[in-house]
């Protein structure tokens, strides 16, 4: 019995088989083929998608951004901010067990101001020294070799929710430090001029800039 052929295949076999094939007629069985659909990538499938929220956030899928956009993220800088403080009390603690000088007002002092120092020491180096990104895949569009992960940060756009975030962490740590600290000239004097470098570094005016050419 003779099969009925769609006119994708009738179509197909014309283009494949031979004119030797063709004799043959019925005695030939014509090989199957599978249509194929050629779908147009759509924007949204690329590794580095931006979109503006109706809330103002930027949502980005840059591997090496993205999780701080997420409130989770929020959370977990400050959970760590706050067993890092739990961490630095018990060294105080055991510390001044040895050293009997250490009243409770020093080591509060001396807890919040290693806190912000260590503080402004990692993000400078995690956000606004490191660039590039260990994502090959995400940096196709566009590249962002040259770019800290603060200038990565929402796709380079200024005063997002991520990044007011993030500004007002070492605000918020300095005030906290400052009361703590008390009359000690000599530790707001540190410990002031350690926020203020890092919050230079977020401030729009510096976006891609390289002081004295540190770090081009």
């Amino acid at each position: 019995m003779r099969k009925n052929l769609t006119p994708l295949d009738t179509l197909s076999v014309k283009s494949t088989s031979s004119p030797q094939q063709q004799q043959h007629g019925d005695h030939f069985q014509h090989p199957t083929t599978t249509p194929t659909l050629k779908m147009p990538r759509s924007e949204s499938q690329s590794f580095l998608n931006i979109a503006d929220t109706s809330s103002g956030e930027v949502v980005s899928t840059n591997f090496n951004t993205q999780p701080f956009s997420d409130k989770a993220a929020w959370f977990i800088y400050i959970l760590v901010l706050f067993l890092s403080y739990w961490a630095l009390f018990l060294g105080c603690l055991i510390y001044s067990k040895a050293i009997s000088y250490l009243n409770d007002s020093m080591i509060n002092a001396t807890i919040w101001t290693a806190l912000n120092c260590l503080h402004s020491i990692c993000t400078l180096i995690l956000f606004h020294w490191k660039k590039g990104s260990p994502y090959d895949l995400s940096i196709h569009l566009q590249d962002q070799s040259k770019l800290t992960f603060w200038e990565q940060l929402d796709n380079q756009k200024q005063f997002t929710p991520t990044r007011k975030f993030m500004f007002a962490i070492p605000c918020v740590l300095l005030l906290l430090t400052s009361w703590h600290v008390g009359d000690s000239l000599a530790l707001l004097f540190v410990n002031f001029v350690f926020t203020l470098i890092v919050v230079l570094a977020k401030l729009p005016s510096f976006h891609r800039r390289r002081l004295f050419g540190i770090n081009e």
